[in-house]
């Protein structure tokens, strides 16, 4: 009973905090991402969209420590680890002074054998410093880890985005730009939560893919404005396809309240003397176990959001106060 008190607690706070959004000028949100405004809004890569083999080399990617930003590149691991002085135009420039170099000791060799020794030298440290970079040049592009063109293009087609600016225009904002302001602030908040620094929490962190979060529930608002614009059918699809849609966004963000509430308790929780908060900590976790993501059903729309039941059970064996 107490379980249906908070959760209809929290349904509660949710839709109050949509109604604040609902109830804004679109003009009076003036921070946030750009897509908001303008431009795509593009999905986080996965790679269970791209074929094995590719797949394969992704991961083999960010197992060599290939930073996020990188790991879609064509260029793979062995370039990261090259000098900046390291380029191909570069290895020819050394490699074309050591020509030069070496002419002119030829040209002096007759009359000026001090200069013709000069010359040589610099050919030769020219030649080295060319050679050298033209090798590590050569592994580097034989790198194994390296994207072809082929995989390149399949990476390309997989992107994912969408083109949905909630808050273009003027006027007041639909009820689906007001589940995604909800979304993002909620989001926001279970980024920068202060209990992601306590003992075992790490793991779980990982398991929650805010930015993923953030592409599913916007594309299921661009599909409830879509909703809300067209025309019911002689079967009224749109208008139950919009119940669907809005129910769906509410038991999402609901979830996602849920987190932090669950959140807030661990840190109230670990604040509290050591003697107290052994058995407050299991119950608070056995219940997150139970009842946050990992237990949701949210049918096709959060088919790809649902965190993995592991993560919280790491959490569960956390039982040592603050340091």
């Amino acid at each position: 009973m107490a379980e249906n008190l908070s959760n209809d607690a929290l349904r509660s706070q949710v839709r109050m905090q949509v109604a604040f959004w609902k109830a804004q000028d679109r003009r009076s949100i003036t921070t946030g991402p750009a897509w908001l405004w303008r431009g795509p809004l593009v999905g986080p890569r996965r790679t269970t969209d791209l074929d094995p083999p590719t797949a394969r080399k992704i991961v083999a990617r960010r197992a060599a420590g290939m930073p996020a930003a990188a790991v879609y590149g064509t260029a793979g691991p062995r370039r990261r680890r090259l000098p900046r002085a390291v380029s191909p135009v570069r290895a020819a420039v050394w490699i074309l002074g050591a020509g030069l170099a070496a002419a002119m000791a030829v040209h002096s060799s007759s009359g000026h054998p001090r200069a013709a020794a000069v010359f040589s030298g610099l050919a030769a440290a020219c030649a080295l410093v060319g050679s050298a970079a033209a090798a590590l040049e050569i592994w580097a592009r034989r790198d194994p880890l390296n994207l072809n063109a082929a995989e390149a293009s399949e990476i390309a087609a997989r992107r994912r985005e969408i083109i949905w600016n909630p808050l273009a225009g003027t006027g007041a904002i639909s009820a689906a730009g007001a589940y995604m302001l909800e979304a993002l602030d909620t989001c926001t908040q279970l980024r920068e939560h202060p209990a992601w620094q306590l003992p075992g929490t790490e793991p779980l962190r990982w398991q929650i893919d805010l930015d993923e979060e953030i592409f599913q529930i916007a594309r299921a608002a661009a599909a409830l404005d879509q909703c809300e614009t067209s025309t019911p059918n002689a079967d009224g699809l749109s208008g139950q396809s919009y119940r669907q849609l809005t129910a769906a966004l509410l038991e999402r963000l609901v979830a996602l309240h849920r987190c932090l509430h669950t959140l807030s308790e661990l840190s109230r929780t670990a604040a509290a003397p050591p003697g107290e908060c052994d058995q407050v900590i299991h119950e608070t976790l056995s219940a997150a176990v139970e009842n946050e993501l990992a237990t949701g059903e949210w049918n096709e729309l959060n088919a790809d959001l649902l965190a993995h039941v592991t993560g919280y059970a790491v959490l569960a064996e956390v039982k040592t106060s603050p340091r």
